[in-house]
């Protein structure tokens, strides 16, 4: 599992936990005693855990196409000069978000750098953030 699926995961978990928390506050601040709300969690924790498949379901990779070793050099080619642009037109406009496309933008370039390879959606991603800071500066 690579970084940006763990993320996903991890905002997938958090999201359903706020949501759950947000419909059961109430009634779950109603019971009795701290025992009695340890206990609830427990059984809601144990029924989850029951009702989950024994082993995790991937979903398909539908970004990762293969492509031949020709192809791949290009893209990740492209992906770092997107990269280079983007942090060059951080610094001239003044979008409030323009540091943290930056920063986005290096994050994708550096994993697409280390493993020397490029997704579709990494390079779909540079090429938008690219469009909006290009946005930005003719604005």
């Amino acid at each position: 599992m690579n970084i940006e699926e763990n993320i996903r995961d991890r905002r997938a978990a958090q999201t359903l936990h706020e949501t759950i928390g947000e419909l059961l506050a109430e009634d779950v601040g109603k019971l009795p005693s701290d025992r009695s709300r340890m206990i609830f969690f427990q059984m809601l924790f144990d029924s989850a855990k029951k009702n989950l498949p024994p082993t995790p379901v991937v979903p398909p990779k539908r970004d990762r196409v293969p492509v031949e070793p020709k192809e791949h050099d290009e893209d990740v080619k492209e992906s770092l000069e997107i990269n280079v642009e983007i942090q060059e037109l951080a610094e001239q406009v003044a979008w409030p978000d323009a540091p943290e496309v930056a920063e986005n933008a290096v994050a994708i370039a550096t994993t697409i750098e280390e493993r020397n390879h490029c997704t579709v959606s990494q390079l779909e991603a540079l090429q938008n953030m690219l469009r909006g800071m290009r946005a930005w500066v003719r604005g």
